[in-house]
């Protein structure tokens, strides 16, 4: 997932949010399972394509990059990297444009429907094909993993679409709706929980019958799912490189962590937001009153933002 919505959240850098932050656990995964060709599933801006982009290079591998929006940043990495081929497409239909994969990166839009969808589709894939894979699915951890959202709610049947509210955000300590907290350019379910609900649930109903899957979760970055046949061959390999991370209770703590201390900065970052009106015709009234030197040495200890908002009031 990359949040997109700087209007609302602070920027990226500060709040690790790409599935690019695993590239080492994922490449060292495709080592251990001799992946060639992968599929990477929502590329959305690129972050993690131009990486991909990089170890194709130089393994002598294939990506395909599935988007069916792609950004201008996206086209040009795919554009100037040859081992790199760009699907513009919507999955799960986009996987029979090209060649059976090694592996498939699932990163798309985040409710059950689309998950379990894609999953159930590739499952099909191995079936009809009879070739074995490996997928990893990022994002079924908090918030996303038992409450659906929504980028675009046309495209998610309306059976299978829950109540929701766009420009609502959610929080770690409540399962209602607030109008502060995570948010984003998406709408939230307004329930949380529940049969059908969330990204986690709907790898849990995929993985159910599904008894000759082996799968890992790494708790951290909004949680990474790795799922392959227990009969690959590299299986056994790749079961000892991952133990270690999966379901780590050390990672799982520091997330948990890392989304409390996200959530304190959206809500000073709010309350700032709502005082700054105030503030501005305060200082405004402070500055004029002040010598040059004066209102140099003030603007520079104010804060950036504010110190852009009160060029634009008194120059």
């Amino acid at each position: 997932m990359e949040v997109s919505d700087a209007g609302e959240n602070p920027p990226d850098e500060l709040f690790l949010t790409s599935i690019a932050e695993f590239r080492e656990l994922i490449f060292d995964c495709f080592e251990i399972a001799g992946v060639r060709t992968i599929a990477e599933v929502g590329a959305w801006q690129g972050a993690f394509t131009e990486h991909l982009a990089a170890w194709a290079k130089e393994h002598q591998a294939r990506v395909y990059s599935v988007e069916p929006n792609p950004t201008g940043r996206l086209t040009a990495i795919c554009e100037s990297s040859p081992q790199v081929d760009l699907i513009v497409a919507r999955s799960p239909d986009a996987f029979a444009e090209f060649e059976v994969c090694d592996a498939y990166i699932l990163d798309t839009d985040h409710n059950y429907y689309t998950v379990n969808r894609e999953l159930t589709a590739l499952d099909k894939l191995a079936r009809s094909s009879g070739k074995q894979f490996v997928i990893l699915l990022q994002d079924i951890g908090w918030p996303f993993g038992r409450r659906d959202s929504y980028g675009d709610a046309s495209l998610i049947p309306s059976e299978a679409l829950r109540p929701h509210s766009f420009g609502k955000g959610v929080v770690l300590d409540s399962t209602e709706l607030v109008d502060t907290g995570f948010r984003g350019n998406w709408a939230w379910a307004d329930q949380q929980g529940g049969a059908s609900n969330g990204t986690m649930t709907a790898l849990e109903d995929f993985l159910r019958d599904r008894p000759h899957l082996q799968h890992h979760i790494v708790p951290c970055i909004f949680y990474l799912a790795i799922i392959y046949p227990r009969s690959l061959p590299a299986a056994t390999a790749l079961g000892t490189y991952l133990r270690a991370y999966d379901n780590n209770a050390l990672l799982a703590r520091l997330e948990h962590n890392r989304l409390a201390l996200y959530l304190r900065v959206l809500d000073l970052q709010q309350r700032f937001e709502s005082t700054q009106h105030g503030e501005e015709e305060q200082a405004a009234r402070l500055l004029e009153q002040q010598s040059s030197p004066g209102r140099r040495l003030i603007r520079r200890l104010l804060p950036k933002t504010l110190r852009h908002q009160l060029r634009r009031l008194i120059g």
